[in-house]
């Protein structure tokens, strides 16, 4: 496979996927506990013992990892697009711009409405205004520079790929309004893409669920390899991962700011990643 090949999913509604990188499999078995060294013994020995089991099948160890909310933290890139919403609209709105100019990265929710409630602000016609203002902007490539990286995410995600795992990035984000600035954002970030064993699958259209296309995808991500583990921050994710890889490690990760998601069977709750 080379890099930017384009893929047809077998199943109607899920028509390509961009690719990066090339499956290959580089390194062995012996050098793993020295990459992963960094986690606690009982991790690092989980990883060493499924990636090895794998590679020793002749197959390729896949992890699975969403991108919003898992690896990065979305809220600065609200906090920015709602900044530059006053920027152009405050003089319309004089009594809610001082309050959204003084809004952190830290004190917006996942629900826009929540943010905005807790600013203060119930004018249902500047919060419509405003959440136009935000989607048009939101999924684009225009602001995902304000991303930043989970901690731990960065340093995390390289240990398994050096350690011989495929990094799979799939995604809600879609590839004709995304696809540029997502590639850009993990490369400036630090994490692995565009070399041998990533990939990068987005959805083919804006408004296509989720989760729908996920399960379509973990249909084309099996034939690649055996998927040793998955994270995403979305419930309805996990439970798609949860059916589909019942022998793998499926893991909710807690949202940036949000709740500790409820433990269910079969799904570990992360608050963060294993710091080096």
């Amino acid at each position: 496979m080379r890099n930017n090949e384009s893929y047809r999913f077998p199943r109607r509604g899920l028509h390509r996927a961009l690719v990066l990188g090339v499956v290959f499999l580089l390194g062995g078995i012996g050098n793993l506990a020295a990459v992963i060294s960094a986690e606690d013994s009982s991790r690092a020995d989980f990883w060493k013992k499924s990636f090895g089991k794998v590679m020793a099948e002749g197959r390729v160890p896949i992890v699975v990892f969403d991108i919003e909310g898992t690896l990065v933290d979305n809220r600065p890139r609200t906090c920015a697009i709602l900044k530059k919403f006053v920027e152009e609209k405050g003089n319309a709105y004089p009594d809610v711009a001082p309050r959204i100019r003084n809004l952190r990265a830290d004190s917006v929710q996942y629900h826009l409405v929540d943010t905005f409630q807790d600013c203060g602000i119930s004018n249902l016609f500047v919060l419509e205004h405003a959440l136009k203002f935000w989607a048009d902007r939101f999924f684009s490539n225009r602001f995902l520079r304000f991303d930043t990286a989970i901690p731990g995410a960065v340093a995390f995600v390289n240990r398994l790929w050096k350690s011989g795992a495929m990094i799979v990035y799939l995604t809600g984000r879609d590839k004709p309004s995304m696809f540029s600035g997502t590639a850009g954002e993990l490369e400036h970030l630090g994490f692995p893409i565009g070399v041998e064993r990533t990939m990068l699958i987005m959805k083919p259209k804006p408004k296509a669920p989720a989760a729908p296309f996920k399960n379509e995808a973990a249909g084309f991500i099996e034939r690649l390899g055996t998927v040793v583990a998955a994270f995403d921050d979305s419930m309805r994710n996990i439970e798609v991962y949860r059916k589909r890889w019942p022998e793998a490690r499926i893991v909710q990760m807690r949202r940036p700011g949000q709740a500790r998601p409820p433990q269910r069977e079969g799904v570990e709750v992360w608050d963060g990643f294993p710091r080096p």
